[in-house]
């Protein structure tokens, strides 16, 4: 979480000024990455907006299926299919507006709710003095937590902006409507995002103030079952899912509208809005049915959703990030990150047999070290720029 906020006060005080007039009437990932780097590029990236969003989906919909599954008894397989077929209708049918519309509903559900169980969670607890004065020596332990390295490799790839500029994301810095509507975007994350990462670890201690010898996979089912009453435990409920949905309904609208337009409507030659509509609403639904299909795996869903931003920071926010620093952008470089991020994700994991959260740090780190080197070499006239 501290990764991020840095890279809020990265795009307040340096980025956002640069998303300026080169971006008029862009709608999706894919027009930037045409702008600055060419039309193959842009399918590249569009294709790669594919995988990355059945992975971030995916990441979602197992994780609310895992919970819902616990916590009512129902199978696993179909709470899995139900959610992500609910997401996909109302995505595919409303589109943009359904997703905006039910994102806020989303949000005012998780806003009420998390103070309202923190506050019943903890006095339950004896209070928060007591929760912070009885925790355990192992749940304080920094330099010598297990996976200390591979959470400090996560931060500082957490720092740069190639992790958070997903698709969602960039969606909405191109419906902004000034660099400074951006930054104020990004000023209500950095308020927020740790008041809620605070309320959230409260939580957590309380709970294992309460029952400490659960196994903190099985927390939060036990919170439910054994420490809230009936009421609380329907807006904890309802708390996770809005949670969970709200991600994948952004996900699921964002790249579809990447893929149908820069992939589907080129390749099958669909010009007419009608059909591109209608190509769009399919998109959706066979994203969400890919999604499903990795949902059923056994990787963790932490590591599900961040190979998706990895991915997709090699993919398209480091050569984007290039090219809205208004540096030189030739084709070479977007294809060097792409591949160069991609080798070394898999060498990392494959053959290092690196920490999954470690690998996308070498990724990044990789890409981005390639990147520079191309942009070195062009700019001592090594390279010449090639057509687009």
């Amino acid at each position: 979480m501290s990764g991020f906020l840095i890279f809020c006060l990265i795009m307040i005080f340096f980025l956002a000024k640069y998303f300026d007039d080169r971006f008029t009437n862009m709608i999706s990932p894919g027009d930037i990455i045409k702008y600055f780097y060419g039309p193959k590029a842009e399918f590249a990236v569009g294709i790669l907006g594919l995988f990355v969003s059945i992975f971030v989906v995916a990441g979602q919909i197992k994780g609310v299926s895992a919970f819902v599954s616990h916590y009512s008894g129902l199978n696993q397989y179909y709470v899995t299919i139900t959610a992500g077929l609910m997401v996909a209708l109302y995505t595919a049918i409303g589109g943009v507006r359904a997703v905006t519309i039910t994102d806020i509903l989303q949000w005012i559900v998780i806003i009420i709710t998390l103070p309202i169980i923190v506050f019943v969670v903890s006095q339950k607890a004896g209070g928060f003095f007591e929760i912070f004065k009885n925790l355990p020596n192992e749940k304080l332990l920094i330099a010598r937590h297990p996976k200390f390295y591979e959470y400090l490799a996560l931060f500082f790839a957490g720092c740069t902006p190639f992790l958070w500029m997903h698709p969602p994301l960039i969606q909405r810095y191109l419906m902004a409507k000034s660099p400074n509507a951006i930054k104020s975007m990004y000023w209500t994350e950095f308020i927020a995002r740790p008041i809620v990462m605070i309320l959230i670890t409260i939580l957590a201690f309380s709970c294992l103030r309460i029952l400490p010898a659960i196994n903190s996979s099985e927390l939060i089912p036990n919170l439910i079952n054994e420490v809230l009453g009936v009421g609380f435990r329907g807006l904890i409920v309802a708390m996770i899912l809005a949670a969970g949905m709200s991600t994948a309904d952004s996900y699921l609208n964002a790249s579809s509208v990447l893929v149908t337009k820069h992939v589907i409507a080129k390749y099958f030659n669909i010009s007419k809005p009608k059909s591109q509509i209608m190509g769009l609403r399919f998109m959706t639904i066979a994203l969400a049915i890919f999604a499903m299909l990795v949902a059923f795996s056994e990787i963790e869903i932490v590591h599900i959703v961040m190979y998706g931003f990895c991915f997709w920071g090699v993919g398209f926010s480091i050569p984007m990030v290039i090219g809205l620093l208004k540096m030189p952008t030739i084709p070479l470089i977007y294809w060097s990150s792409l591949t160069v991020g991609i080798l070394s994700f898999f060498i990392a994991i494959y053959l290092l047999k690196l920490p999954g959260l470690a690998a996308p740090t070498i990724a990044i780190l990789s890409a981005w070290l390639s990147s520079i080197f191309i942009l070195m070499l062009y700019r001592k006239n090594q390279l010449k720029p090639s057509l687009k």
